[in-house]
């Protein structure tokens, strides 16, 4: 009954990654492509864990690789309201010139979710 609320998603495959730059050439290559994906609703009154997670492994470029992950906690606390404090992460190995390989973003977000 402790995992019966428990999501878990994943994907591979290839697709086309394109990544435009403000003041370098933009790239482009086939990649392969990974996807993750989990959602646990941990109690009754509905919070829930969660992390989602994507990689572009470029299959042109050997060291060419772009991660992104979400995680965080989502509090279902009244008629579809909902509060997630969440972290995102982002990293990529081949940055434009004068950037950095990784970028963290924390959000603290209301909202509403229409299919409770």
């Amino acid at each position: 009954d402790y995992f019966s609320k428990l999501e878990i998603l994943g994907e591979l495959g290839v697709s086309y990654f394109n990544e435009d730059f403000k003041n370098s050439p933009d790239k482009s290559s086939v990649s392969g492509r990974w996807s993750a994906k989990v959602d646990w609703t941990i109690t009754p009154i509905s919070i829930t864990l969660f992390h989602y997670h994507t990689g572009y492994p470029s299959l042109e470029y050997g060291s060419d690789i772009y991660i992104t992950t979400e995680q965080g906690v989502r509090f279902n606390f009244w008629e579809g309201l909902t509060a997630t404090v969440q972290l995102n992460w982002r990293w990529d190995n081949t940055p434009a010139p004068g950037t950095k390989r990784t970028d963290t973003l924390f959000l603290l977000t209301l909202g509403y979710s229409f299919d409770m």
